[in-house]
C-alpha cells in the first residue's frame, strides 16, 4: 500500500542542511531519490522522495516556522554545528 500525500509525515530542512548519508555528508538540496541517508534508529534508509519549495511564511504557518538548533546542544559530540529545522521535524 502506498501512503496517500495527506497520510505522509514530512520533515523539512533548511538549504545548507547536511544530511549524513552512505557517501558522506552532502547538503540537503543535492539529495536525490536514490540516496541512503543514515538514521539513528534504521541505519541508512533508501531517500524516495525529495520536494524542495520556497515560499512566504505566514502567521498560520507556525508549524513550518524554522527552528535553530544551536551547536552542541544535543549533548558533546551529537551536533558539530547549528542546524535550522521545521517544528513538525523529530529531534
Amino acid at each position: 500500500m502506498v501512503a496517500s500525500r495527506q497520510e505522509t509525515r514530512f520533515v523539512c530542512f533548511a538549504a545548507g542542511t547536511r544530511i549524513l548519508t552512505d557517501c558522506g555528508e552532502v547538503p540537503v538540496e543535492r539529495l536525490k531519490p536514490g540516496h541512503r541517508a543514515m538514521t539513528l534508529d534504521r541505519g541508512t534508509q533508501l531517500i524516495r522522495w525529495v520536494h524542495q519549495d520556497v515560499k512566504p511564511l505566514g502567521a498560520e504557518d507556525t508549524d513550518a516556522n524554522p527552528v535553530l538548533i544551536s551547536a552542541g546542544a544535543l549533548g558533546a559530540g551529537k551536533l558539530d554545528e547549528a542546524v535550522i529545522v521545521s517544528l513538525k521535524h523529530r529531534v
